[in-house]
């Protein structure tokens, strides 16, 4: 059984980020082919059920904000 990583968003001094990739430990390659989170953001929670992530609260700007956004991406 091959198992995926999902990681999804972040921060750096150039502001927060709606990235989402996807990582194959077995191969040890990054994919960017995912759609990027409609509200970039970090310190965010993360929780996967039933071929969906939820993307839970974080900060929408550097530094201590907070946010009560829930966002659900479905995977292909």
């Amino acid at each position: 059984m091959q198992t995926e990583h999902i990681v999804v968003g972040g921060a750096s001094p150039a502001g927060d980020s709606g990235v989402t990739e996807r990582y194959d430990p077995a191969a040890d390659t990054w994919q960017t082919d995912l759609a990027p989170m409609p509200t970039p953001r970090h310190g965010l929670g993360v929780v996967a059920v039933g071929g969906a992530i939820y993307v839970l609260g974080g900060g929408p700007q550097p530094g201590d904000t907070r946010s009560n956004l829930v966002e659900v991406f479905r995977l292909p």
